[in-house]
């Protein structure tokens, strides 16, 4: 039991400093709600604290910035159905995937937000009634073997 009241007194105690003190929520480090994100040269600042972006991340997002450049100078509608409003880049191989094909234009394509969510999220029925379910997974079968697997065993 005393073991308990010594936890609880140094939880309320760690939340007395949190809430006191210099580097109490919202100030400091960390994201301030009403500052938002702010680019500058390579980093962006958030709330006075800076995050250097790294050479490699640099060369990645000029290269998807021309790719993403390129495809709205020649597509403007969702390939899941075919509307032009709220579009979006969407990955056909997740990033956090493969990272390798980041920025492959063949990996990407334009879906509205909903076809998006549906994209990412959906169940495979969901996806199959997309317009261009096709030929995404015969995309993701000739250059992912294991993630077309993954979708069409577990989604």
């Amino acid at each position: 039991m005393k073991i308990f009241r010594d936890m609880k007194r140094s939880s309320l105690k760690s939340l007395k400093r949190l809430s006191q003190g210099s580097k109490s929520l919202g100030q400091g480090k960390g994201l301030k709600s009403s500052g938002g994100l702010r680019s500058s040269g390579n980093s962006l600042s958030a709330g006075g604290s800076i995050k250097m972006v790294s050479s490699k991340q640099s060369k990645i997002s000029t290269k998807l910035s021309s790719v993403y450049k390129e495809m709205e100078s020649r597509d403007g509608v969702c390939t899941g159905c075919g509307t032009s409003s709220n579009l979006e880049h969407s990955h056909l191989i997740p990033r956090s995937k493969r990272r390798d094909l980041i920025t492959e234009a063949d990996n990407i394509t334009f879906h509205c937000n909903s076809c998006h969510l549906i994209w990412e999220h959906g169940t495979l029925q969901e996806m199959k009634e997309l317009d261009d379910f096709l030929g995404n997974m015969d995309y993701i079968k000739e250059v992912d073997r294991t993630y077309y697997n993954i979708i069409m065993l577990n989604r």
